[in-house]
């Protein structure tokens, strides 16, 4: 299993978006978060979702998305922008977007 952890923190780390998005998808398991996501020209649009606003609260889940995406670092992404929805809904609840520290 360690070995499996270790390939998809290389693979993230590399940029491939389906293994940044397995590392957010196991991030919030327990809460009932799940993540979607693409990338364009260096931003990731990431979409997280949960069945109610309650687990979706803002400063919370950016705080942990970028822990999250700094612990690992991917190349090629310069930018995130995290929108927040309730499953099966329209309307977004919220977006914020993070600029990468040159540092």
């Amino acid at each position: 299993m360690t070995s499996s952890i270790n390939d998809i923190d290389l693979q993230a780390r590399q940029g491939s978006i389906a293994a940044i998005i397995q590392l957010l998808n196991n991030h919030f398991a327990k809460s009932g978060i799940r993540t979607r996501a693409m990338q364009d020209n260096g931003v990731l649009q990431l979409l997280v979702e949960a069945a109610t606003a309650e687990q979706l609260e803002q400063k919370a889940v950016v705080a942990e998305v970028r822990q999250v995406l700094e612990s690992v670092s991917p190349r090629g992404i310069s930018k995130v922008n995290i929108n927040g929805r309730i499953v099966q809904e329209q309307q977004l609840l919220w977006l914020e977007e993070i600029k990468r520290d040159p540092k």
